[in-house]
């Protein structure tokens, strides 16, 4: 009908904030309860003939206005919902909605879904920036038509295989040996590098860090072999959570020398996800050490730590940054006598200037990485000599056929 008429269509997506946390904590009649008074609200505040409103399930309501007004008036709309509802009965903070509003108009494809999905997101943005309501604008549009892209060329870079990995060593202060490198994912993109910065947040909402993951172990596994050195590698929460997540690590680095591996998991994730300390307990009982990535940055109980499967802490590098102040020496301090009391490894990450080098060797810290350090790099990083490799099996590498080399003649 808008077609015929030239006129436009607006969608205002609802969402309740802490709903889920009043069904747990009240029980699902005080929820139902809540749901009710928000269905009140909404067909006291959006009213007119040309308007519906409905619950699309949970704690999400639309309102669908037919001849919609121009965006100021859907903004002061959207502002009104906002404003006009705070339901205290749930004791604590007050419960709120957060607002969403999208615009078909004429000429657009007449697609549903896609107005419920602008509507959805331009919701969520305002959750991100905590405005409390957000219109799905040009800015918005862009932003999102610039994400399909890089969703869609970065499901290409994994189904080409152009992910590798980059390797930057973790050296004993004292000596500034070489005692273990880190393998760090890099998206080689025609020729130029991508940093996790710009395509990691992406990966992980998609999926595709599982792909990536297992790419990076792969990778890992190769260099041990080359360089006769541990390794270690970043592995995220979805990795932990597929079904099959223990095959895909031994597919992934084989069955043996499990013991060179020290697989790194944030703090957060290690915490927040469940089935995380199964499945790092198993490949630990392989041989393999977990280390707490960013440590400190988190939300772990002090008290849970000695319970979890956990061999090393890395300080982050935020606390290295702070070397300079008390504030930031006593965190570092306070991380050291904590893996201390749960006899833990200390790595501290971020290293870039000499005085923080030399700050954390006064601390007693003994291994520590960071582009002073050696940046990641294809090859091996080195910096100062080589650990011997006593304490180390030699890793024996795939057979690989000998090629002749033409015999220089004389006077070349």
């Amino acid at each position: 009908r808008a077609n015929v008429e030239r006129t436009r269509v607006a969608l205002v997506y609802c969402d309740v904030d802490g709903f889920k946390r009043v069904n747990d904590e009240l029980g699902h009649s005080r929820g139902d309860a809540l749901l009710a008074r928000v269905a009140d609200h909404l067909r006291t505040a959006v009213t007119g003939d040309d308007v519906f409103v409905g619950r699309l399930g949970g704690d999400e309501f639309v309102a669908i206005v037919a001849r919609a007004p121009e965006d100021s008036h859907l903004v002061a709309l959207a502002r009104s919902l906002r404003d006009g509802f705070e339901d205290r009965s749930s004791g604590g903070r007050p419960t709120r909605l957060t607002v969403g509003v999208a615009t078909w108009v004429p000429g657009d494809v007449v697609d549903p879904e896609a107005l419920v999905r602008h509507a959805d997101t331009a919701m969520l943005e305002a959750k991100r920036s905590r405005s409390g309501f957000r219109v799905f604008d040009r800015a918005l549009r862009r932003r999102v038509e610039a994400e399909r892209l890089q969703r869609s060329a970065l499901e290409t870079a994994v189904a080409l295989e152009q992910f590798t990995a980059h390797f930057q060593p973790v050296v004993d202060t004292q000596t500034l040996e070489v005692l273990q490198v880190e393998a760090l994912a890099r998206w080689n993109h025609h020729g130029h590098l991508v940093l996790p910065a710009d395509w990691l947040a992406l990966a992980e909402e998609s999926g595709l860090i599982v792909p990536i993951g297992l790419t990076v172990l792969r990778e890992a596994r190769r260099a041990l072999e080359r360089f006769q050195m541990p390794v270690a590698v970043n592995i995220a929460a979805r990795q932990l959570t597929e079904p099959d997540a223990l095959e895909q690590f031994e597919t992934a680095w084989g069955d043996a020398y499990w013991e060179h591996l020290t697989l790194e998991i944030t703090e957060s994730a290690l915490v927040q996800t469940v089935q995380a300390v199964p499945v790092l307990s198993e490949l630990r009982a392989r041989g393999a050490r977990v280390a707490v990535d960013d440590f400190g940055t988190g939300y772990s109980s002090i008290s849970r730590l000695g319970r979890l499967p956990v061999d090393v802490l890395k300080i982050d590098r935020s606390f290295v940054r702070e070397l300079g102040t008390e504030r930031g020496r006593g965190a570092v301090r306070a991380i050291i006598a904590l893996a201390e009391n749960h006899s833990l490894d200390v790595v501290a990450e971020g290293v870039e200037t000499a005085a923080q080098l030399t700050a954390l060797v006064d601390l007693g810290v003994r291994q520590v990485q960071g582009n002073f350090l050696g940046r990641a790099t294809p090859s091996l990083p080195v910096r100062g000599p080589r650990p011997t490799t006593s304490s180390i099996p030699i890793v024996a590498p795939p057979v690989r056929s000998l090629h002749s080399v033409p015999t220089a003649r004389a006077g070349q």
